[in-house]
């Protein structure tokens, strides 16, 4: 529910931040580029049985690993400032071909005492680290309402939107969507 919340957020905003956001999205959409590219040779357009064939041979090698409750992957990470993970699964469209992935960062040794591994810090190591990966341009977009407390970085290179912000107090959502998706087109104009 609050990922449908933020994405809302970044489509209506009325503000400057969201209208820098709007002119971004819009310029990226007219450039005609395709950024499919997501993490661990996933993509944007991969049917759902090579999605599965591809994660089972990252399972044989030991690169990934069923994630909590069987119904995610598993990724341990090391490119951050304390031991992480990330889990995720791919949505896919009327043709079964991935077009948002939603990935959840934390700390290993995240708790309610453990303040230096909460989310707020947890998300400034991710937005960086997505920097690293996929170049800089992220923008910094503020809730408009005292109920969303999280703010939002949100970057579109072409059709592929990244947008990153605190899920709770412990974990941290990157998702990735195909803007160019019929099923992403039309998700938007129900919002």
């Amino acid at each position: 529910m609050r990922i449908i919340i933020y994405l809302f957020m970044l489509s209506v905003f009325s503000c400057t931040e969201g209208s820098e956001y709007l002119l971004m999205e819009k310029r990226a959409l007219a450039s005609g580029e395709r950024h499919d590219s997501l993490l661990l040779g996933l993509h944007f357009g991969m049917e759902r049985q090579a999605f599965f064939d591809h994660c089972y041979a990252l399972n044989r090698q030991g690169v990934i690993k069923e994630g909590a409750g069987g119904a995610t992957v598993e990724y341990r990470i090391t490119d951050l400032p304390h031991p992480a993970r990330i889990n995720f699964y791919p949505q896919f469209d009327d043709e079964q071909r991935i077009y948002k992935l939603p990935v959840t960062f934390f700390y290993d040794a995240w708790a309610p005492w453990n303040k230096a591994q909460w989310s707020d810090s947890l998300l400034v190591a991710v937005v960086s680290l997505m920097e690293d990966w996929y170049g800089g341009g992220f923008i910094k977009l503020s809730p408009e309402d005292e109920e969303n407390k999280s703010v939002v970085f949100a970057k579109v290179d072409g059709n592929r939107r990244m947008a990153i912000f605190k899920e709770d107090d412990m974990k941290v959502q990157v998702v990735f969507t195909d803007l160019s998706s019929p099923l992403a087109k039309r998700n938007k104009k129900k919002q």
